[in-house]
């Protein structure tokens, strides 16, 4: 779908290029448009109605004139600067790295309103909630790729369908799968039925439950490995972002 007339489009700044001596280029991401890029005119000066509503993860209603390929922002209405993720830098970083799946999933001009709503809700947790970080990511990641169509299998085996009382997971197939079949794909790993079960509850909770879980630093180590190989193998990407995170968690 591509923008023809002026209109005001809900939407999340997730990149913005400084242009010229006074203007920036936005990369919005909307529900109804998925990418789409924005000239912001004069919102580097000081006094500037533009200014507040370029920054980057504010999310507002954009008053967007369009003519041709080039659009350009005459209002913003902001419902939420998410301020407060510019002071944690671990939040930071794991927002980061929702932009780039986002952006890796979302292609230019073409809706894609679930994934919208979902990386706002993340957003929102991240900067208000005080929800662990890393559960938010591994709730965004089985969210967004249950969006894609990659559902992981997490409560019987993939193989042979009957419950998996041992932790093994298969990278490729993308779900658990007992003892007996273990062997039977190359790519299986072993894993605790604590990390399995962890992953389970967060991909089964909404959102505004996930505090409720607990996890400390060999769990999640143990859920990093497995579950980014997984990821990494069905998007076929590495995001240069979530490596970031993960050294952020460190400072």
């Amino acid at each position: 779908m591509v923008m023809t007339n002026d209109e005001q489009v809900s939407g999340v700044v997730v990149r913005f290029a400084d242009y010229k001596d006074y203007h920036r280029m936005l990369t919005l991401f909307t529900p109804k448009y998925g990418m789409i890029s924005v000239l912001s005119p004069g919102s580097k000066r000081p006094k500037s109605p533009l200014r507040a509503g370029s920054e980057m993860f504010v999310f507002g209603n954009f008053t967007i004139k369009a003519k041709g390929e080039r659009k350009t922002l005459s209002e913003v209405e902001i419902v939420d600067s998410f301020y407060d993720l510019r002071k944690d830098i671990e939040a930071l970083a794991c927002c980061y790295y929702m932009r780039d799946f986002c952006e890796y999933a979302s292609k230019t001009e073409q809706d894609n309103p679930e994934m919208f709503t979902l990386f706002v809700r993340c957003l929102s947790l991240l900067s208000n909630d005080k929800t662990d970080t890393n559960l938010v990511r591994y709730a965004f990641e089985v969210n967004a790729l249950k969006i894609l169509g990659l559902n992981v299998i997490l409560d019987k085996c993939i193989e042979c369908g009957k419950e998996a009382n041992k932790g093994f997971f298969n990278i490729e197939e993308g779900g658990v799968v007992c003892e007996n079949c273990r062997n039977k794909h190359f790519s299986t790993v072993e894993v605790s039925k604590r990390a399995v079960n962890t992953l389970k509850l967060v991909s089964e909770l909404s959102l505004d439950k996930l505090a409720v879980i607990k996890i400390n630093e060999d769990l999640k180590k143990e859920m990093d490995d497995f579950w980014t190989d997984y990821i990494r193998w069905h998007l076929d990407k590495n995001f240069r972002s979530a490596e970031f995170m993960d050294r952020s968690s460190k400072f």
